[in-house]
């Protein structure tokens, strides 16, 4: 005689030792209801069993385990009081005793999940890894039978990884602090994932520094990866110093310049740093290298999806593709698509069904912000956790293009001829601070620095405190930026008896706005805390008025972490007395302003000698 067996939840019927069978609900509905059925099977209250008209619904959780890094997709039902019970990852039937209640499923509704889940590669039971839940939670979000247990974005990712000891990286020689060892955790074990990612921390929380420490690691564990960064051009230098700094034992190449060979076989360094326009020119050089890792810096550059320059590099190989950016959404949810195609190909499908499933508009920034949070690493300064406002100094050397760093060297020789050293340099400063474009200046790349730190503040609905000194950069400053945000200007066309009521009208705007200042007329007395980001434009070379602009804004009264930027442009007169500003504070002031008349010909003709493009020819 047939017997009925329970295992956990699921009841099957055993006609003989060896063979377990399981009856679908209909079947077992109609041998308890129907008198006529067949007797050989026992009814169900022979066993304490009883039978339930309540119809449920089983669906799957996504829930945290200790035996996965991150979950299972387990079964579970909800009985008619609101219980909750987990099934086993077995269970087929469709059909369950709960509490020793036998209820029906809905028709087919197993069957849906089961064959839903398979198409993302899923079964019940299974562990799931990043990659598997960014799936799940695409596919199928909003579907009643998924309950998303985990919630899991990239902070909570980094915050559990931080509770696990990584070893020591021995080509790595920074240090981190606190917060930036968890990105650099949760970016390593990303990358153990093979998951791509963007890092969005704000300007001035080191993300350049994370990265270095995630890209030593990749290398210590295999020698013989290949790296590729690109970044605009005004941070190849800067990369290059920081890697150079925080690292020992790597090798990098700088792939730039009209004379660099297109031949991959020379791309033999550890690291190569290349720029998006050449990464788009040679991108059939690029695509020729199974790279383990492409970093892209600034990865805004590519949030345009029909630019040739975002088509290119999205189609470069890569195994990782980690994008740094503090700004990764400005404008249009397509700045999103752009980024995540890059850092996972095809994980929010291709463009066309992108546009078809969102908009710019609440709702789908909702659902995407759900999609895209366990790839998403965004700290802001007042994120980390200090008593005191912190004041972050973010120096960063600017190049010039390689027919910028001619005219440079062209400049600096006619004006020694015809001023001195001294006459010279004030010349050149001059002519850094103005906009190649606008002003006959040299270049335009603190312009373009400028903007990225610009973009980043006023998206955080936060204010900017630049320092220029010359007009006519003032006045450049104000036409290209009082269209996107309030724009006031303290300079020597201020009466003294106004200065403050344009601090008050500043501070009191809500949200973001631009104070331009004059170092000298701003430098004094001014409390300018309603801005808790400083831009030194045009590099004030006296470290006491330095000190003295960054004052206005770090100071009592201030509830924000303050940062502050100097860029300066490399290898020319800046970057020396940059250097010099923070060996001998005295020295800057003697020779930007003079001191009596008591100048040091040989510190002058010092600054003088760096030479961009004589160092561009040499590499």
């Amino acid at each position: 005689m047939a017997q009925w067996v329970l295992k956990e939840h699921e009841l099957l019927l055993c006609e003989d030792s060896q063979t377990e069978s399981r009856i679908a609900a209909k079947d077992i509905w109609s041998l308890e209801n129907d008198a006529g059925s067949n007797r050989d099977i026992p009814p169900l209250c022979v066993l304490g069993i009883r039978i339930s008209s309540k119809v449920l619904r089983p669906f799957v959780k996504l829930t945290k385990t200790d035996s996965s890094d991150i979950g299972t997709a387990s079964l579970w039902v909800c009985d008619h009081r609101g219980s909750e019970t987990e099934l086993s990852p077995n269970h087929e039937s469709d059909h369950a005793v709960i509490n020793g209640v036998w209820y029906a499923f809905y028709a087919d509704a197993l069957d849906e999940i089961v064959s839903s889940l398979a198409r993302i590669g899923l079964r019940i039971g299974d562990r799931v890894d990043v990659k598997t839940y960014i799936k799940c939670v695409k596919a199928f979000y909003g579907e009643p039978w998924l309950i998303d247990d985990l919630h899991l974005s990239a902070n909570e990712f980094a915050s559990e990884q931080a509770q696990k000891t990584y070893s020591e990286i021995p080509t790595f020689t920074g240090s981190l602090y606190e917060y930036q060892a968890k990105g650099s955790n949760w970016m390593s074990w990303m990358v153990a994932q093979d998951s791509g990612m963007i890092l969005g921390d704000a300007m001035g929380l080191g993300k350049t520094i994370q990265v270095i420490s995630v890209l030593c690691r990749l290398v210590n564990e295999n020698p013989a990866s290949h790296i590729l960064i690109v970044c605009p051009p005004a941070l190849v230098e800067n990369w290059t110093r920081e890697i150079n700094r925080f690292t020992e034992g790597l090798t990098v190449q700088r792939y730039i310049g009209s004379t660099r060979s297109r031949d991959p076989r020379r791309l033999i360094a550890n690291i190569i740093l290349t720029t998006y326009g050449i990464a788009s020119i040679d991108y059939t050089v690029q695509d020729q290298i199974e790279w383990d890792c492409i970093v892209l810096d600034e990865a805004q550059f590519i949030k345009n999806p029909d630019a040739k320059r975002s088509i290119h590099i999205r189609e470069i190989p890569k195994r990782i593709g980690i994008a740094m950016t503090g700004t990764p959404f400005e404008n249009h949810v397509t700045d999103v698509w752009s980024l995540m195609d890059f850092c996972l190909p095809g994980f929010l499908g291709t463009r066309e069904w992108f546009e078809s499933q969102f908009s710019d508009d609440a709702s789908s920034a909702d659902y995407l912000g759900s999609l895209i949070a366990p790839l998403l690493l965004r700290r802001r300064v007042d994120d980390i956790p200090n008593d005191l406002p912190p004041f972050l100094k973010v120096s960063v050397p600017v190049a010039l293009d390689e027919d910028e760093a001619v005219l440079y060297d062209c400049l600096k020789d006619l004006y020694l001829s015809e001023s001195g050293p001294l006459g010279a340099i004030n010349r050149l400063k001059t002519d850094l601070a103005l906009s190649k474009q606008y002003d006959d200046g040299l270049s335009d790349a603190k312009y373009e620095y400028l903007k990225t730190v610009a973009d980043e503040v006023f998206g955080f609905s936060e204010k900017l405190l630049v320092f220029a000194e010359s007009v006519q950069s003032i006045h450049r400053l104000v036409k290209l930026y009082e269209k996107a945000v309030p724009v006031y200007v303290l300079s020597g066309e201020t009466p003294q008896s106004k200065r403050q009521t344009v601090v008050d009208r500043f501070s009191n705007e809500i949200g973001a706005a631009m104070l331009i200042c004059n170092p000298t007329v701003a430098g004094f007395g001014l409390n300018i805390t309603a801005a808790n980001h400083v831009f030194h434009f045009c590099m004030q070379w006296n470290p006491a008025k330095i000190d003295q602009a960054d004052s206005r804004s770090h100071r009592h009264g201030q509830a924000k972490t303050v940062t502050a930027y100097y860029p300066y442009y490399a290898l020319t007169i800046e970057e020396y007395m940059w250097a010099r500003t923070l060996e001998k504070r005295e020295l800057a002031d003697r020779i930007v302003i003079g001191n009596k008349g008591d100048l040091d010909t040989n510190e002058l003709m010092a600054a003088l000698k760096l030479s961009p493009e004589r160092t561009r020819s040499e590499e």
